[in-house]
């Protein structure tokens, strides 16, 4: 992590993921950050802050696409979306398909296979 503003580097976490990362979000309100991988997860890490910089991160739960695909795409859903277990995100990978998982327990609560023809770069949600 760090500072826009001054350029200092305020926080990193090594070996997180077992591949390439391919994308980062961070929900402000949730104070977690989900990170998606070539290693065919999505992290879901608790953010600590201290004195308004992170302080530490703590894995809260591993998301495995279970077509082992990379994961690339991340976009944390509306709060409509969110259910009982916590916020939920939606993943797209290398391969074109596209799932809704839990940030809290790591389940996948809905899957769409071959959502496109080729991978899936990026999300851009607009409520």
């Amino acid at each position: 992590f760090w500072n826009v503003a001054t350029g200092e580097l305020i926080y990193t976490h090594e070996h997180a993921h077992d591949n390439n990362i391919w994308c980062l979000k961070y929900s402000a309100g949730e104070k977690i950050l989900a990170s998606s991988s070539s290693d065919f997860s999505v992290k879901v890490w608790k953010v600590a802050m201290r004195d308004e910089k992170v302080s530490s991160l703590s894995l809260q739960c591993v998301i495995k696409n279970r077509k082992n695909e990379a994961c690339r795409a991340l976009a944390f859903l509306d709060a409509e979306w969110n259910t009982s277990s916590g916020t939920v995100i939606l993943v797209g990978d290398a391969k074109g398909n596209m799932f809704v998982a839990s940030t809290k327990t790591g389940e996948i609560l809905s899957y769409i296979q071959n959502g496109h023809e080729t991978r899936i770069w990026h999300f851009d949600l607009m409520y």
